[in-house]
């Protein structure tokens, strides 16, 4: 099983690339298709509880198994690319996909363009949390913890974070 997921992950390493148009990662149209794992959870957008993820005017939105895939591929994208920018003395802060298991939380909304975008939170330690139905927020972390938004209709990421140390 370890060797099948280092197979996958190289896949979707080498068959996305970026846009050096504006630095943001996009996936190539014929990306590796990935199945899904299974440590993630969709948690229903609520503009009262969750206006600081995206603006009060986005509504909730379902995702369906293309979604899936491309946020797969975008997160594969981003994680190079944040490893990438790493310098020499900080590379524990690096985000390690294969040694690691991060869960993902998935808010997905339609915003005010029509266009389906998603937040993901994404974490290696939940602290047994209800994090299926419930969001996980911590301070600090480092690289065990971080997000970022995907537009699905550009298939680009933004506001990539990290978390910091303590």
């Amino acid at each position: 099983m370890p060797r099948l997921f280092i197979a996958v992950l190289l896949i979707g390493l080498l068959s996305c690339q970026k846009d050096e148009s504006n630095g943001e990662g996009k996936s190539e149209a014929d990306a590796t298709p990935r199945v899904t794992d299974t440590t993630f959870a969709t948690i229903k957008f609520d503009a009262t509880d969750m206006p600081y993820i995206f603006n009060k005017n986005a509504s909730p939105a379902t995702l369906t198994r293309q979604d899936f895939e491309q946020i797969d591929s975008l997160l594969l994208v981003c994680v190079a690319n944040y490893n990438k920018t790493i310098r020499q003395d900080l590379q524990f802060m690096k985000i390690d996909l294969v040694g690691r298991l991060y869960k993902k939380q998935l808010v997905a909304v339609v915003n005010r363009l029509g266009e389906k975008e998603v937040w993901v939170n994404c974490f290696c330690d939940d602290f047994a949390s209800p994090w299926k139905t419930k969001l996980l927020f911590v301070d600090d972390g480092g690289s065990c913890f971080f997000n970022f938004k995907i537009n699905l209709k550009s298939l680009k990421y933004y506001d990539f974070s990290v978390n910091g140390l303590a």
